[in-house]
This record gives C-alpha cells, structure tokens and sequence, in this order.
C-alpha cells in the first residue's frame, strides 16, 4: 500500500492548528466633555493558522474586565461579536476562512482611560495607569480551545500611551 492509501484507510483527522497574537496600539485622546480627556489603548487580536489546513469557523472569547468594543467598525466581514456573561465574543461564520500560514484579525478590544492633564507635555506616567490582564479563549471549528492570559504592566501601558 502506499502512504496515501493507509492514511485513507485509517481515515487520519488532521485539526486546525491557530496561534494568538496580541498587538496594542494607541488610539485617539478626545475631549471627556465636563471631565478630564479619555484615552483609547487599544489591543488587535491577531490569529495565525500554523497548520497545513484551513481553519474554519474561528473565534475569540475574553473577559471583558476594563474593556469596550467598538460595534460602529467591525473589524471584518463575516464577524458578529457579543457580550454575555462578563464576556466578549468574536465568531467568524462561513465566510471567514483562516488558511495555512495565513494571519487574520479577528477583534479589537480597547480601554478607555480617563486622565487628567498632569502638564503641557501629555506625558502620562506609570502611576497614573495600571496592570491590565486579558483573560482570552480563542480556537476554530474542529480544533481544541487554547487559554491565554495576557499581563500588561504599569510601564508597558505607560510606553503605549505615550508613543505618540
């Protein structure tokens, strides 16, 4: 028998394979209207299939402790994301199809911060934020959930916020 022919007739399953990756990013400072300006430090969740099959129906669970969304743009065609039970949910349907060595971002998660103007130079220091965690389950149709958590430090908030 041949190679191919034994792995048929075993009927082999191969799963999905995906890696997470978390990328943040500073987004605006606006106005807080009567109080003090809000800052958007923000997190991409970018999921890579490492396997040689495609990945199909994909998605991302995470505590929503501190976090918003922002529903006005999604971030892709073929993603519905929730919430539910302190949770935020990012599914891809059938349309959103992840293939081998391909990456895809599939939410943006964001923390709103609000801070007071401690000078002219907008330079926000550590102890004005402070450690976030991010709780995340994420996986695809046919693949074993993996769980992850993510700490971000004082000092790492404070050099997103100020790489301006």
């Amino acid at each position: 028998m041949e190679h191919y022919e034994i792995e048929d007739a075993f009927r082999r399953f191969a799963a999905p394979s995906l890696e997470l990756s978390i990328q943040p990013y500073l987004g605006p400072i606006h106005s807080g209207g009567q109080q003090a300006p809000v800052m958007t430090i923000g997190f991409e969740l970018v999921l890579t299939n490492t396997s040689k099959i495609s990945a199909t129906y994909p998605y991302v669970r995470l505590l929503s402790a501190g976090l918003t969304t922002d529903g006005s743009r999604p971030v892709g065609s073929g993603i519905t994301q929730r919430g539910e039970n302190g949770f935020y949910y990012f599914e891809g349907d059938t349309n959103v199809v992840i293939h081998p060595s391909v990456s895809r971002m599939l939410a943006r998660p964001a923390i709103n911060i609000v801070f007071a103007v401690l000078n002219t130079s907008r330079i926000i220091p550590p102890e004005v934020l402070y450690e976030r965690t991010l709780q995340i389950s994420y996986g695809c149709k046919d693949a074993a959930q993996k769980d992850e958590t993510y700490n971000f430090t004082a000092e790492m908030m404070s050099a997103i916020a100020n790489s301006r």
